[in-house]
Parts: C-alpha cells; sequence; structure tokens
C-alpha cells in the first residue's frame, strides 16, 4: 500500500511509577533531580482510506527513567528507556485550513535496562532487554500553512508493559504525552525533501539526549 503523507513529532511524556519502580525504591534507588518528562520523538506516515479515515504506522521513543543508590560512598544507576512501532485508525475532519482528529491502535515495543555499579565482587554493568505490546490512542488538532505542510498539536496515552524484572514486576513504559508536529503530503517531490529535511533534524536532536541519558 503506497504512502501518501509522512509525519514526525516532538514533545514529552510522563514517566509512570508501578511494581517495577516501587521494587527499585525497596533497593534504596531513588530518582535522582527533577523529575522531568521524558523526551518523546516519533516519525511516521499515513495513507488516507476515506474522506475522514486514514491509517497511520508511526515508530518512535517511550518514557524512560534513571534512578540511582549510594552504598559506602559509591552509586549505582538503574535507567531504562523503550521504543514502539504502533499502527493507528486516525478519523478525522475539519473546514478550511483547521481539522481535529482521534486515533488509537496498537504495536510492539522493546524496553531496555542499564544496571551499572561500583561495587566489587559483581560486573560493573550489565543490559537487558523486554518486550511487549502497545497500546496507544490520542487526540489532536491541525492547520494547514500550505499546499503541502501541515502543523499539528497532539495529546496521547500509551499503555506499554514491555520491561519486565527477574520477579514478576512490570514497567509500564507508556504514560500521558504532549507533542508538537508537522505532517507532509508525499506525493509531491518537494514533500519528500521537506520531510526528510525532518527527519534528519529530529535525529539530530534527539541522539545527543538519549547518549546523555544513558552514561
Amino acid at each position: 500500500m503506497p504512502w501518501d503523507g509522512g509525519q514526525a513529532t516532538v514533545g514529552g511524556i510522563q514517566q509512570r511509577t508501578d511494581a517495577y519502580t516501587s521494587r527499585l525504591e525497596e533497593f534504596g534507588y531513588q530518582k535522582p533531580g527533577i523529575d522531568l518528562p521524558s523526551l518523546r520523538v516519533t516519525v511516521g506516515a499515513s495513507r488516507r482510506l476515506t474522506d475522514h479515515l486514514s491509517a497511520v504506522v508511526e515508530m518512535g521513543t517511550l518514557a524512560g527513567d534513571s534512578y540511582q543508590r549510594s552504598i559506602a560512598g559509591e552509586t549505582d544507576t538503574a535507567s531504562f528507556r523503550a521504543y514502539g512501532a504502533t499502527a493507528y485508525l486516525r478519523a478525522f475532519t475539519g473546514r478550511s485550513r483547521l481539522g481535529i482528529y482521534g486515533q488509537a491502535g496498537a504495536g510492539l515495543g522493546l524496553g531496555v535496562v542499564d544496571l551499572e555499579t561500583q561495587q566489587t565482587g559483581v560486573p560493573p554493568s550489565a543490559k537487558t532487554y523486554g518486550a511487549g505490546y502497545v497500546l496507544s490512542g490520542a487526540v489532536g488538532g491541525t492547520v494547514r500553512v500550505g499546499r503541502i505542510v501541515t502543523l499539528l498539536a497532539q495529546g496521547g496515552f500509551d499503555y506499554a508493559p514491555v520491561i519486565h524484572n527477574l520477579i514478576g514486576d512490570t514497567h509500564d513504559c507508556g504514560g500521558f504525552s504532549l507533542v508538537l508536529g508537522l505532517s507532509v503530503v508525499l506525493g509531491f517531490a518537494e514533500g519528500v525533501g521537506v520531510f526528510g529535511e525532518l527527519v534528519l533534524a529530529v535525529a539530530g536532536l534527539v541522539a545527543p539526549v538519549f547518549m546523555k541519558r544513558s552514561t
């Protein structure tokens, strides 16, 4: 099925607390500093099915977080992040340049946990992976600013139980999110150029942020 639109968004997603994070706290881990939302970045494509319905596929980041504990003056760190790929059905309507939409979908998620310790007798670092399903829904508004470009603002919620520990606790890497972005019509050559430049710009912004979070 050919895709006739592409979009990219950037914003924040609020981390969730659950049995998994409570278990970290039982072992002395705490969040360092201010509890800020995680960076949320997505890139996707859409295909119009009817006058008011589109199919959308999207890949992007989910919520991540970092916890630390101090033992005998040494610091241990447990950090995690997640990524998801989701397929949506989007219903939309609008007049002239303004529009609104709602979407719901499901997909798969990947979680990554990094453990670092300065304690003796154990490996200094370890990385584990987890996977699971993702359920997602969102509503948003659009403003068309040209023949091929539309700006959007979107609020949503994701449920993504993709991180697990050895004793059965699961962490939901979803949460409430708020993003801004734009979509382009891929049927025009200039639209492909604009979208490609946007993806490169977003990648350049996100890469150093996540490299910093993982260190």
